[in-house]
């Protein structure tokens, strides 16, 4: 009830006035915003039903509604835009043509709909932890949050690499993935945090003293100035601003 009374001071302070018929209190669900909030995190709407309970699609319109309304659920999907390269390629073909590639991805993207995570709420009083990676086709990367000694989802997010992007070697790809997702969660990033990748090159070419950066990598470099990051890899870990 804290929290209720403290909203409520706060709406009073603002001169905020809320509708009463459209207020709900003492729930252990709500919908908000095309989620279901719960006393246990964020869980993913009922959307997702129009997936899991699809069948192939058979023409481009269907498939790019499909594509359209699997991106809605970026937050819960780990990778996404990975999953879903499949089913895009079958869009730039010019004739219309189902693969088996593009089925194994259909079914993959309605199984992991079936068991997305429930996402934790952000706590800015938590140890915070981005880990990125980045593949042949995207970039993903998932906000994570130490509570209570296990590491708890916060948010995924992913997406496709232009065909410019997709030129870049591995090391330059996890490079962007770093600095894509620090800017993409750039308002959870106050305090210190955790950057892990799985590029043990990115401790070097990202530090400040390094003489083997690329002009990319340099212009990438600064741009991660701003944060009060920890460089984490598979062998250590090391802090760079």
């Amino acid at each position: 009830m804290w929290i209720l009374k403290k909203v409520s001071d706060r709406l009073t302070k603002y001169n905020v006035k809320l509708n009463k018929s459209k207020c709900e209190l003492s729930k252990k669900e709500l919908k908000f915003l095309g989620h279901r909030l719960t006393d246990h995190g964020i869980k993913i709407n009922d959307k997702h039903h129009a997936i899991t309970n699809a069948t192939v699609t058979r023409d481009e319109k269907s498939l790019r509604s499909l594509l359209g309304l699997g991106g809605y659920f970026t937050k819960f999907i780990p990778n996404l835009t990975t999953v879903l390269e499949p089913m895009r390629q079958v869009l730039r073909q010019k004739r219309f043509l189902w693969t088996a590639e593009a089925m194994e991805s259909f079914n993959l993207l309605k199984e992991m709909l079936c068991k997305a995570k429930v996402l934790s709420s952000f706590n800015q009083n938590l140890q915070t932890i981005i880990t990125c990676d980045a593949s042949d086709y995207g970039l993903g990367a998932t906000l994570t949050q130490m509570k209570n000694g296990k590491e708890v989802t916060v948010q995924f997010t992913s997406r496709t690499l232009s065909e410019s992007e997709r030129k870049y070697s591995i090391v330059e790809k996890e490079a962007l993935a770093c600095v894509w997702a620090c800017e993409r969660w750039n308002t959870y990033l106050w305090g210190e945090f955790t950057l892990r990748t799985d590029q043990e090159a990115l401790v070097t070419l990202f530090s400040k003293t390094s003489e083997r950066q690329s002009l990319r990598l340099a212009r990438w470099s600064f741009r991660l100035l701003k944060y009060n990051l920890r460089l984490n890899t598979s062998r250590g870990s090391s802090v760079l601003h």
